[in-house]
């Protein structure tokens, strides 16, 4: 404490004189630590896409002094996640706790990333910014898919003849088995069904199914009715699986045929086949096209990729109902929705159903995680600036083989449309011939479009590439050799063993050679009467 004198004049200008006693304190500063804990909707550690992920901030004030407006900042992913708290005034000895949540961008490179937290104090005395790193993984965190059973057995809520045909006045119920393929919980799952035609009345529309743990399935039942004053056969609908978040919405179209039953059967003849599936992949550009040049435009991928999609459904050939017919084309056919689309297929297939796949892009030679030699096909954000992200990020053909072998159909042919003889720098091309399918279960047929040292050419005058357009022609019938009204998977080999090297020569003057692995013929479309 010091002694102050303060001298001036009074009123009628006397001198006055005071003394006055002031203590005064030297201010001591606070002193601010930072512990930060990563969290995510699943506990893995990983930022998956799209994921709900966040940091719980503690700030504890280990110094002597109050610390005043205190502030905590997260920023991360070039700015694209950024957000703050304010914690007020932290006492000495005291702590305080901001839980900041994001949710994470449906796309965005697989690796580390680095995250800043910022803090701020009226005083200035707040620390230097800390570094938290976080790997930010390929999944995504939610990928709904949907296989819907048609009900109008008079039980329940529907009304019918159990026929399994949707008739004008009968109340059908709609079986929605939803299933939740990604990496964490898919919140407040809704089903929604809609319908634009006239004649078609909802009675129940949509149904929640509540949240989907990663892997789980839950089931809702949608109703309608066919009134009496319908025009036309054909039924139209679109189903939407929704989530809290808004982000990862599924859409699947519905199409029946009134009178026409919606299960069993071989194709033909207008029916359909509630047995049979299908997952069609078309990539013509890919997301690193600009900055790799290896990864070549493919004109016509998507395009050839819409075709076998369009006759694999068509009722009076391949006879697949849409909603059993997945098409993943250009910037939708990414590896998350790829093999979320294989591993809901090979969870959902029975004994007596048929799966049928077509993999239309780029492949490359890589090395799996035991450093063995494999072909895989690139999705369209497959990560393609070395050969090890390459091989994480894509499709191995012994991935394809897995889901062929542990399905229970009754028969699986996969067509893979893609050349795997183009190799990134410091790999090696792999000889397909080295790399056996091996150990292909029966009724499995795997066809790629040409042998390993070879390229898989596009046509202009075709329209197409020179595999698809003859693969397109046999499920046609031109490759029903035995007149029987059926095309057969190895009729549709032999057919494109013949027509892809005769077109190869005609148009590019070299050789393409479909090569085949795999064992047992089944059906695949019926001939057009």
């Amino acid at each position: 404490s010091s002694n102050v004198t303060i001298s001036g004049y009074g009123r009628f200008d006397d001198d006055v004189q005071t003394s006055l006693s002031i203590s005064t304190r030297q201010a001591l500063p606070p002193r601010l630590i930072v512990d930060v804990e990563l969290f995510d909707d699943n506990n893995d550690g990983t930022f998956d896409l799209g994921e709900q992920i966040g940091f719980n901030v503690t700030v504890t004030n280990q110094g002597r002094g109050e610390a005043y407006r205190v502030g905590v900042e997260v920023s991360g992913l070039g700015g694209s996640l950024r957000d703050s708290r304010s914690l007020g005034t932290i006492a000495p000895g005291a702590s305080k706790n901001a839980r900041i949540k994001f949710q994470m961008p449906k796309s965005h490179r697989q690796g580390e990333e680095k995250f800043k937290i910022t803090l701020s104090e009226a005083g200035g005395n707040a620390p230097a910014p800390q570094f938290e790193t976080a790997f930010v993984g390929s999944r995504a965190a939610v990928a709904l898919n949907a296989w819907v059973e048609v009900d109008d057995d008079d039980r329940g809520v529907s009304q019918g003849d159990g026929d399994g045909a949707i008739e004008k006045g009968e109340t059908v119920e709609l079986h929605v088995h939803a299933t939740n393929n990604g990496s964490a919980v898919a919140r407040d799952v809704r089903a929604v069904l809609s319908s634009d035609q006239l004649g078609i009345s909802l009675i129940t529309h949509a149904a929640g199914l509540g949240d989907l743990q990663a892997g789980d399935s839950k089931e809702a039942t949608l109703v309608f009715t066919v009134k009496q004053d319908f025009r036309g056969k054909d039924l139209d609908f679109d189903l939407k699986l929704m989530e809290e978040s808004g982000t990862f919405p599924s859409n699947t179209d519905l199409a029946y045929v009134l009178g026409m039953p919606a299960g069993g059967g071989p194709p033909g003849g207008g029916g359909t086949r509630r047995n049979a599936y299908a997952l069609v992949v078309g990539i013509s550009r890919y997301q690193d096209y600009e900055t790799n040049t290896s990864l070549s435009l493919l004109r016509y991928a998507e395009d050839d990729a819409r075709e076998i999609h369009r006759l694999l459904t068509d009722p009076d050939i391949g006879g697949i109902p849409k909603e059993n017919a997945f098409l993943l084309v250009g910037s939708q056919a990414t590896t998350n929705e790829i093999r979320g689309k294989l591993v809901s297929l090979e969870q959902k297939l029975k004994p007596g159903d048929y799966l049928y796949v077509f993999l239309s892009g780029h492949g490359f030679p890589g090395k799996d995680a035991s450093d063995r030699r494999r072909p895989y096909f690139l999705p369209y954000d497959a990560i393609t600036t070395n050969a090890n992200s390459m091989s994480q990020t894509s499709l191995s053909m012994h991935d394809i083989k897995s889901t062929m072998n542990l399905s229970q159909a009754e028969g699986v042919a996969v067509w893979v449309n893609a050349c795997f003889f183009a190799h990134p720098e410091g790999t090696a091309p792999v000889v397909m011939t080295e790399y056996k399918v091996e150990g292909l279960e029966p009724n499995r047929s795997l066809v790629s479009a040409s042998q390993s040292d070879q390229s898989a050419y596009e046509v202009e005058e075709l329209r197409h590439s020179i595999f698809a357009y003859h693969l397109a022609e046999a499920l046609r019938g031109e490759a029903d050799s035995d007149d029987d009204g059926w095309v057969e998977t190895e009729e549709i080999y032999d057919y494109l063993e013949q027509k892809v090297e005769a077109s190869a020569w005609k148009y590019q003057q070299t050789n393409q050679n479909p090569t085949q692995w795999g064992q047992g013929e089944f059906r695949v479309t019926k001939v057009e009467e």
